[in-house]
């Protein structure tokens, strides 16, 4: 069971270095040219923003169906603006700042027979650190786990048996060169 953690945390911490880096190129890249991917179905819309270094993720509720012609995945790329300043246009009309602070926000759209919506915003250093936790943490556990005469799978110490681990069962390097 231990292995079977060990190799699921690995592949997390995989998984979020990967993240980290793709935020991190996204967060470059927003300065230059804005992105805009969004899916339309018939009633629901979802869209992520990324500009300027933040981003953005709404979910908007129509009243009346979307025209067949917006349906499905779209990809746009246009100058970059600050998603903040385009939302606070946008307050007293249709909507609404519910929660703003630290780059964060949580913004709500309303048109009373239009549609209905909230959107998150957040700035994109914050998931990149979020992402780069994982990773610290994986290399802190291999830096500990690689101490002399402990198990190099699991960390066991191997005074006592240093032919088989007694944890995990693997062999030690010295056990196998000594043979």
């Amino acid at each position: 069971m231990k292995r079977f953690r060990t190799r699921l945390f690995n592949g997390l911490a995989l998984w979020s270095l990967l993240l980290c880096i793709a935020t991190i190129f996204l967060w470059i890249t927003s300065y230059f040219s804005q992105l805009d991917i969004n899916w339309a179905g018939n009633s629901v819309s979802w869209e992520l923003v990324i500009s300027r270094g933040e981003m953005s993720f709404s979910r908007v509720k129509w009243a009346s169906p979307i025209p067949t012609n917006n349906l499905g995945w779209n990809l746009s790329g246009v100058a970059p603006r600050s998603l903040p300043d385009q939302l606070q246009s946008l307050t007293g009309v249709i909507g609404h700042f519910r929660f703003r602070a630290f780059g964060f926000a949580f913004f709500t759209l309303h048109r009373l027979t239009v549609f209905n919506g909230r959107q998150f915003l957040w700035p994109c250093w914050a998931l990149a650190l979020l992402a780069a936790l994982t990773p610290v943490v994986w290399m802190i556990r291999k830096r500990q786990r690689s101490k002399p005469g402990h198990c190099m799978v699991c960390g066991y110490d191997l005074r006592a048996t240093p032919d088989r681990c007694p944890e995990c069962g693997s062999v030690p390097a010295t056990a196998n060169n000594s043979k």
